[in-house]
């Protein structure tokens, strides 16, 4: 999601100066997965194909995908409590191609309908599976928005909730808003029921984690806000929590100084060596905090294989990639429904 609301920022931002009128909107899909009917996506699934026919690959088997997605769509049967369900209609949830399928049945009326009828108004739009938003101007015609909201919803049984349009909305991750130039500007976005639980100080997690995660976080703030006052703003929100998870505070100002050289200089892009999986290891361990390090790790590597230089045998790299111990949250929560006898799902009858 992340790269995409970069791509949306990069996009709009490349339109430089607005319409006078230009406002932003956002869109939401109500319960999309389970509001696609059946019958319709399968029929829209094949009007696509034939829509790109001639942008597929020579010989693209649209046969064998069609007939693959109805029996995925038809017969996707799934246990809940001990009790086995076939789902009659909808997206196959649970499926790896329900986004993809559902993606494309809305795309299909996006494509033929929306971005081809409101192409004077949309001066700019994109849609993240159920999340949709967009740049409109009314120019000579105010009532053309209202046709466009109507269109939107006239499409099978699926319904979206289309937000009036503003100066400022939020999408995904990001904050938009078009400003006094009207030019777009950025900032992130976090919901006001985010809970902020970074890992706290005791966890026993290798020092890495908490870098990397550092490292990670600023160099998203750093691609989504406009603005340096509203990056540097997020840097120190991010070290205010990190202190409340138990942190220590200069330590986290050393790790956000040498995170902030690497995204401002561009080291991040810096490409390593290639090395061939032939030549590369992998050490896998399980972390303990008073456990043997890595440091100790590579050097009893290097001290017992030294003698394969020069040899098909040689290795040219180890990493040690060390895995979490098991926790509190694994006996804790489990993420299997316990049946209360009695009422176990199986003994209701439609």
């Amino acid at each position: 999601m992340s790269t995409l609301a970069r791509l949306v920022k990069e996009e709009m931002e490349q339109l430089g100066q607005l319409p006078e009128g230009t406002r932003l909107f956002t869109m939401d899909a109500t319960s999309m997965y389970t509001n696609i009917d059946t019958d319709h996506g399968l029929h829209i699934l094949e009007q696509f194909f034939e829509m790109n026919r001639d942008k597929l690959p020579a010989g693209f088997p649209t046969k064998l995908i069609l007939e693959a997605v109805k029996i995925v769509m038809r017969f996707n049967v799934f246990e809940f409590d001990g009790t086995i369900i076939k789902q009659l209609t909808g997206t196959a949830m649970g499926t790896p191609m329900a986004c993809t399928y559902s993606m494309i049945y809305y795309a299909y009326h996006e494509i033929s309908t929306l971005l081809h009828k409101y192409k004077r108004h949309l001066l700019y739009y994109k849609r993240f599976i159920d999340d949709g938003c967009g740049l409109w101007n009314d120019l000579d015609d105010p009532s053309a928005w209202d046709s466009f909201r109507k269109d939107v919803n006239d499409f099978g049984k699926l319904r979206w909730e289309v937000e009036e349009r503003s100066r400022e909305v939020n999408f995904l991750d990001l904050t938009i808003t078009i400003n006094d130039s009207n030019r777009t500007e950025t900032r992130t976005y976090q919901k006001p029921m985010n809970l902020y639980l970074y890992l706290h100080h005791a966890s026993a997690h290798p020092p890495g984690v908490l870098k990397g995660m550092i490292y990670g976080c600023m160099r998203r703030y750093y691609l989504q806000n406009s603005r340096r006052s509203d990056f540097l703003m997020m840097i120190r929100l991010l070290r205010d929590r990190l202190v409340a998870r138990g942190h220590n505070r200069a330590l986290l100002n050393d790790m956000m100084v040498e995170a902030a050289q690497k995204i401002e200089f561009g080291q991040h892009n810096q490409i390593q060596e290639e090395i061939d999986s032939n030549e590369r290891t992998f050490l896998h361990v399980q972390y303990h905090p008073n456990g043997i390090s890595r440091r100790q790790l590579r050097k009893a590597f290097d001290d017992t294989c030294n003698m394969f230089t020069g040899t098909e045998a040689a290795i040219k790299q180890v990493t040690v990639a060390f895995s979490r111990p098991p926790n509190l949250k694994d006996k804790l929560t489990s993420a299997k429904l316990r049946e209360v006898a009695g009422k176990e799902v199986s003994i209701f009858q439609p």
